[in-house]
């Protein structure tokens, strides 16, 4: 229920702010694009004796982001993305409970297109939590993106498409201090759906 809703919520703003398509020799893109279909999870870094365990329970993000081209087939993104992402978790006692956690990124990556329609991305995230569970070591951190997509510009209209399947690993560098307790890792593979905003000279 909660990914139809946000799904809906995405084509809606997609369509009513006209996003449009790529161009290299524009001044950059606007884009939004929204991802709720994929795996995520979590895990303990270390102290191999600690026995809770992560089990996931899905996920959502929406962004809005802008690429600029630096070569005719590169473009490089940044922008502002809000994820919400949820856990079950077993302390050991045999007994699941939720564990869930926000964050707003800032995507720091770049595309390299081939074949005018196909494209690699990669790069880093600056992650800042807005919420956690207890269960979880905080998750302020730089981690890593990679992944590979579609891109089409239809014809005859600035607009544009793309689909993104992509992988995360995230808090690879946190931003601040643990206690002695097993930090968390968090990941998730996902597709990334979006509509890009050609701007003109």
């Amino acid at each position: 229920m909660r990914t139809r809703l946000f799904s809906a919520i995405f084509l809606c703003a997609a369509f009513a702010f006209s996003l449009q398509a790529r161009d290299l020799d524009n001044h950059g893109s606007f884009g939004i694009s929204f991802s709720g279909m994929g795996l995520n999870g979590a895990y303990h870094f270390g102290h191999s004796e600690y026995v809770g365990t992560f089990r996931r329970d899905g996920f959502f993000s929406i962004g809005f982001n802008y690429l600029r081209p630096i070569f005719d087939n590169m473009e490089i993104k940044t922008g502002l993305e809000f994820g919400r992402f949820n856990y079950r978790y077993n302390p050991a006692d045999g007994a699941w409970t939720d564990a869930n956690l926000s964050l707003i990124t800032i995507p720091l990556t770049v595309r390299y297109y081939f074949r005018e329609l196909f494209f690699i991305n990669g790069g880093l995230l600056l992650d800042f939590e807005t919420s956690r569970s207890p269960f979880l070591t905080p998750q302020s951190g730089l981690g890593l993106v990679g992944g590979a997509g579609l891109h089409y510009d239809i014809p005859f209209v600035p607009v544009g498409i793309f689909v993104n399947p992509y992988i995360r690993h995230r808090s690879l560098l946190l931003f601040s201090g643990i206690d002695d307790r097993p930090s968390t890792r968090t990941w998730n593979v996902g597709i990334r759906f979006g509509l890009v905003y050609n701007l003109r000279h």
